[in-house]
């Protein structure tokens, strides 16, 4: 088996997209196989070492900016500045930009709870996707919050790594508690409502799985989706390349889909990545202690992989705005 696509389909998923993301995928394709590029999730407002730490010990700072809208939503109510950040990142400092959304349930959270947990709700999917409930009103509203964030974004001509319903089959989140159908219904929804009626053609459309064994009816479908990845934590201190998770994407959509590794906890070993032929093209740690804490990655790994030749760090970028 090739241990990665000869070629990749530089189509995205929208129909049409716009240039900032064409010069995105395009990008990214051209790299995939050939480095992997860096990525660091860091903690919502106002506390954010993440970025910090790596500059300090390191000297580098991550190509891939990786943020949260957490606090976007109707049951929060307190949006921070993730999309300023987002605009200073791409059209200040030439990185790119992924981001997430822990979407606290629309409704019947429990209060003072992070209800995007199954455990911390009581709301059901599967009301939300019947128009005239409550629940399908209240997640209309929540999706327009968001999608006026995304919306400045691509008026700000800022192209975003978009994923949303991430380790969905794990289903310890609401979007997976009632199984892989009404889950996939919700993705499309947003795919759709984003798509053609917000006009989002600045979005990069990622699926996240939950595990190395793909449960591959979770997946919305190769039309609305244009990277796909897998959320994997080894034990601190295990810096393994995860090839067993990126030869299970790889069977599964790798001669048409880009495979990245969306968030990790120890970032994997450039050295094993290239010996084992683990070719992602990207890899995320999650925020806080994971690369704090001196334990899930040492300060010495750290300054190994920011300055390892396999690694695209922010100052490897090439102009992404004018990127053909």
């Amino acid at each position: 088996m090739s241990k990665y696509p000869k070629s990749i389909n530089k189509e995205l998923v929208n129909p049409d997209p716009s240039k900032e993301a064409r010069g995105v995928i395009s990008y990214l394709a051209d790299t995939y196989g050939k480095g992997i590029l860096s990525g660091q999730h860091e903690a919502e407002f106002p506390y954010r070492p993440e970025l910090d730490r790596i500059l300090e010990v390191t000297g580098k700072l991550p190509a891939i900016r990786s943020m949260d809208f957490l606090n976007y939503s109707s049951a929060m109510s307190w949006p921070d500045d993730v999309t300023e950040r987002a605009m200073d990142w791409y059209l200040n400092k030439g990185g790119l930009v992924t981001i997430c959304w822990h979407w606290y349930s629309p409704m019947g959270g429990k209060p003072v709870t992070k209800s995007f947990y199954t455990s911390q709700t009581d709301f059901d999917i599967r009301r939300l996707l019947n128009k005239g409930t409550p629940e399908h009103a209240a997640a209309m509203k929540d999706m327009e919050i968001v999608g006026r964030e995304l919306a400045r974004l691509r008026d700000a001509g800022v192209p975003v790594l978009w994923r949303p319903f991430h380790e969905a089959d794990g289903a310890w989140f609401w979007w997976g508690a009632h199984g892989p159908g009404p889950c996939k219904d919700l993705y499309r929804l947003m795919y759709e409502r984003f798509t053609y009626e917000f006009k989002l053609n600045n979005l990069i459309w990622v699926w996240t799985f939950a595990f190395n064994e793909l449960n591959t009816d979770w997946y919305p479908g190769h039309d609305c989706v244009d990277i796909i990845g897998i959320d994997k934590y080894f034990p601190a201190g295990d810096y393994n390349p995860n090839k067993e998770g990126f030869e299970a994407l790889l069977s599964f959509g790798g001669d048409i889909k880009l495979i990245a590794m969306t968030e990790n906890g120890p970032i994997p070993d450039p050295d094993l990545l290239i010996g084992e032929e683990a070719k992602w093209l990207w890899f995320c740690p999650w925020f806080g202690d994971f690369v704090t804490d001196g334990k899930c990655n040492t300060p010495d790994h750290l300054y190994k992989v920011y300055n390892h030749p396999y690694v695209i760090t922010l100052d490897k970028l090439p102009d992404l705005k004018s990127y053909e």
